[in-house]
């Protein structure tokens, strides 16, 4: 609980800083991360195999819907961050172009590394095996290259959540900060400093985020934010229809193609992931 608080009192510091620097520091840790992810792929795809492996035994019984959703909720927070481009639109150059190309290339990108970091996995270990372990990339390198590997497993952990919990930082400060422009919450949180930074927004996500984190409820949260980033995606979709109708003629650099009909298909899609969570976990839902 301590180190999770300190991790995002340190993304806070970073970003109080300035725009110049915290950009630097996130495009620093994105770039190393996906690298790092690349070499635990590489390590695993070149590990030694066993020459007569075990046989790999059939599942046990059918995957229930408890199995499915618990699968859904890690694949969902793997890609949640797929649409925070859009947060900074007032800050790139060229956002009509930048920011699609952001969006769709980040989504390309991520599938990729998600895919082969599960693909290197299956390749060391069997599907049972990656069940009943709390971290099989830890487990796969040891196996493979001795108990020393934990410390790169400790390392590549650490820079990915140093990197997206910076991000998450810079994007709901900006998320808190818009929403104060527009009235919706107090006009204090509404100013910016002469370094680009909303920094009242920027201290409430701290330290909001602070607390949360020092609660130590982690898979509690994760649940909770899985349906709420489902509902808000949900209000989204619903939204992109009505704007479309009542404001026909508004500038807008973004087009839908066979409109309504890919915000109808994403209400259906959202309707169903969120009825099917409340329904297997009403309690965090």
């Amino acid at each position: 609980a301590v180190l999770a608080a300190a991790l995002i009192l340190a993304c806070g510091i970073i970003n109080w800083t300035g725009t110049r620097f915290s950009g630097s520091t996130q495009l620093i840790g994105t770039v190393t991360k996906a690298a790092l992810l690349l070499l635990l792929v590489a390590l695993l795809f070149l590990a030694p195999r066993d020459p007569s492996p075990a046989p790999v035994a059939p599942l046990d019984g059918a995957v229930g819907l408890a199995g499915v959703i618990i699968a859904l909720r890690a694949a969902t927070v793997t890609y949640s961050g797929w649409h925070g481009a859009t947060y900074f639109c007032e800050e790139v150059r060229h956002p009509e172009r930048t920011v699609a190309r952001a969006l769709f290339g980040g989504l390309a990108l991520i599938t990729a590394l998600y895919v082969l970091v599960n693909a290197a996995l299956l390749s060391a270990m069997t599907p049972a095996e990656i069940a009943a372990s709390n971290l099989p990339a830890a487990d796969a390198l040891a196996r493979a290259y001795g108990p020393a590997t934990g410390l790169l497993t400790t390392v590549i952990a650490l820079v990915s959540v140093m990197a997206i919990s910076n991000l998450q930082v810079m994007g709901y400060t900006r998320v808190m900060h818009a929403m104060a422009r527009d009235g919706a919450m107090p006009h204090v949180l509404d100013g910016v400093h002469g370094r680009g930074t909303p920094r009242m927004s920027l201290l409430v996500t701290v330290t909001v985020s602070m607390i949360l984190a020092a609660s130590g409820s982690y898979e509690t949260l994760i649940a909770a934010s899985t349906v709420m980033g489902q509902l808000v995606f949900l209000t989204i979709d619903f939204a992109a229809i009505r704007l479309r109708l009542a404001e026909p003629d508004l500038p807008r650099p973004y087009r839908m193609p066979l409109f309504p009909l890919p915000a109808v298909l994403g209400i259906i899609v959202n309707i169903a992931l969120v009825s099917a969570l409340v329904w297997e976990d009403p309690a965090s839902s």
